[in-house]
């Protein structure tokens, strides 16, 4: 496929999502600070598609079943746009049409600069395994020290995957 029928091909699913999803998806998530920046990413086979927070994606492959690997992050940058950290959560699951039939949750950070540090810091869960969605909270902490410590943020993710391949999330 050239680059050119594969960004026709991305365009057309965005804007599948972007209906699904409808306008009060957009109302409900702001967009983040330029200092906060967001993203999320799926995989199936060799595509990935890129959208906005908030918008939930319609599973173009068959309902009845397959597994999808999705990851979120969050990061914070200094006032020259330099990454600072950034915070990971990835969600993997499968499903059978009405169930979730596995599931895997991994949060990470990533720091990029000196004295800068990551721990894990909350998570909650809901539904899961068995269930027709598998809800997934996680919040890290990052702190910028040297002989005491001079800021601290607490990004957290929220994602939503449920047994028919779609997904939702949320930062901030």
């Amino acid at each position: 496929m050239n680059a050119r029928k594969a960004s026709a091909l991305v365009a057309l699913v965005a804007g599948l999502a972007l209906l699904v999803a409808g306008p009060a998806a957009a109302k409900k998530n702001p967009s983040p600070p330029l200092s906060e920046q967001t993203a999320v990413a799926w995989s199936d086979g060799a595509q990935e598609l890129r959208v906005a927070p908030g918008q939930v994606t319609a599973n173009l492959m068959a309902v009845a079943g397959g597994c999808r690997n999705i990851y979120v992050w969050r990061s914070g940058t200094n006032s020259i746009g330099s990454t600072l950290w950034k915070y990971i959560l990835t969600v993997e699951w499968c499903w059978d049409g009405y169930r979730i039939t596995s599931l895997f949750r991994q949060p990470r950070g990533e720091v990029y600069y000196p004295l800068w540090s990551y721990s894990p810091y909350d998570a909650a869960n809901a539904g899961g395994v068995g269930s027709s969605y598998a809800y997934t909270w996680r919040q890290g902490h990052f702190a910028l020290c040297a002989m005491w410590c001079a800021q601290h943020t607490y990004p957290w993710i929220g994602v939503t995957a449920r047994a028919d391949g779609s997904y939702s999330w949320s930062t901030g």
